[in-house]
């Protein structure tokens, strides 16, 4: 089973039923203007499925390591990047968001979409600038359920909720690998350097 988000990229296993499938890595997506995801657009998956639901990201990761997305401009999607770990075989490990500029995304009347969404085990949030959500949208900018955050160098603008949501360890994956609770989660804590709101 997978989430019918869609995406302007999917970065994942194949498929999503744990038959051992190897996990995507070492994969960088730079440069690019990602826009048109989500906000009433439907989505074609390979195997014809059409989904109309809004909220799709413009990046998708699940289950892969090692994956950098840097100076990419996204806007007007769903979400610009959303990562989840939804079971241990799809955990996400070691995501780079470095020098993004994200504004505009977002579904008005939602509180689900966010600029980012992130779950998983040690990411890097650096250098990005995190601008206004769609009007009537009610996201966070970054919202963050992951083990092993680092937060540097991003400006976020203004926002009707959370700047930066730095929630509990959500999926079944990080719990059941013992994560949630693990020293790792809680010594150090998250760490925020030189960001400014």
């Amino acid at each position: 089973w997978r989430q019918n988000l869609g995406g302007s990229f999917y970065i994942g296993t194949a498929t999503s039923v744990g038959n051992g499938d190897a996990q995507p890595g070492f994969i960088t997506i730079r440069g690019l203007e990602l826009t048109g995801a989500g906000q009433g657009k439907t989505f074609t998956d390979a195997l014809g499925r059409v989904s109309e639901e809004q909220g799709q990201p413009a990046i998708y990761v699940k289950g892969a390591t090692n994956i950098t997305i840097e100076d990419n401009y996204m806007h007007h999607n769903g979400m610009g990047v959303f990562s989840n770990s939804n079971h241990d075989y799809e955990v996400v490990q070691n995501l780079v968001l470095r020098g993004n500029l994200f504004e505009d995304n977002g579904v008005p009347g939602s509180f689900l979409s966010h600029h980012v969404y992130t779950e998983g085990i040690d990411t890097l949030i650096d250098g990005n600038t995190f601008l206004e959500k769609i009007e009537g949208d009610y996201g966070s900018l970054l919202k963050m359920r992951d083990v092993g955050v680092t937060i540097t160098n991003n400006y976020f603008g203004n926002t009707y909720t959370h700047a930066i949501d730095l929630g509990d360890v959500q999926g079944d994956a990080l719990n059941n690998l013992g994560l949630a609770n693990s020293d790792k989660f809680h010594t150090p804590p998250a760490i925020m350097i030189g960001t400014s709101f």
